[in-house]
């Protein structure tokens, strides 16, 4: 899918292929130091983000018959749009959690990957789109290393099922 924003400042360093990062225990420490200030409006962040998603992505939103037909004004105030926003912090939430627990982390992110796969079809590419935007919209055009890094390896294993 084509993102339709005209984007003038630089992509965020995030891949979804090659091998796995690893994080090291400096980038875990400052990532479980500064995701409860970034969780605590989970709400918030995530549904500003996956609005930005579905604004840069307005194709996405065939993916998600419960609101597939909702129109893109009224998207911010429908209860579906904003579960689907929780959910999808959520999961990124219960990914920091298992950061120290590796096969584990491995094995929940490649569950999710054969879901999407399976189920709804949804284009890998957008995994990373996301997590792109996700840190845009929390980090700013600068991003940050260790969250990149660590939405790298989600991305990396939400498109394994797709190869």
């Amino acid at each position: 899918m084509e993102r339709t924003v005209d984007s003038n400042y630089p992509t965020m360093p995030i891949v979804d292929h090659g091998p796995l990062p690893v994080l090291s225990e400096h980038e875990k420490k400052f990532i479980r130091a500064t995701w409860p200030k970034i969780y605590i409006n989970f709400e918030d962040i995530g549904l500003m983000v996956f609005l930005q998603f579905l604004k840069d992505f307005p194709d996405a939103q065939q993916l998600f018959p419960k609101f597939s037909e909702v129109k893109t004004e009224d998207l911010p105030h429908n209860p579906e749009v904003k579960w689907q926003a929780s959910r999808i912090i959520n999961a990124i939430n219960d990914v920091i959690g298992l950061m120290d627990k590796e096969s584990e982390m491995i094995q929940y992110l490649k569950e999710l990957s054969r879901e999407h796969s399976a189920q709804f079809q949804v284009d890998p590419s957008l995994f990373k789109e996301m997590l792109k935007i996700f840190a845009e919209q929390v980090f700013g055009h600068d991003g940050n290393e260790a969250y990149e890094k660590l939405f790298s390896i989600i991305s990396i294993l939400l498109s394994s099922s797709y190869k």
